[in-house]
């Protein structure tokens, strides 16, 4: 059996697994390029995102945020 949060995403995850920062994925949001109850839902403060629209809009998560941290600061 499946667990129902199987493939969602916080966007603070979202952000450390793509590199990003979270205002990208606010912005996202606000322009349409994700949708708001299709690939990312509010639920309070927090927002969440599915795996597959992080991958649809940004490609595969290839590295985290610490690794580019690491290549920015050399």
């Amino acid at each position: 059996m499946t667990n129902p949060f199987d493939g969602l995403l916080s966007f603070k995850e979202a952000t450390d697994r793509w590199g990003l920062n979270e205002s990208t994925l606010r912005k996202a949001v606000a322009y349409g390029k994700l949708v708001e109850g299709v690939d990312c839902k509010k639920f309070g403060k927090q927002w969440i995102v599915t795996e597959q629209a992080m991958i649809r809009e940004y490609g595969p998560a290839s590295y985290n945020a610490n690794e580019k941290q690491k290549q920015l600061s050399e």
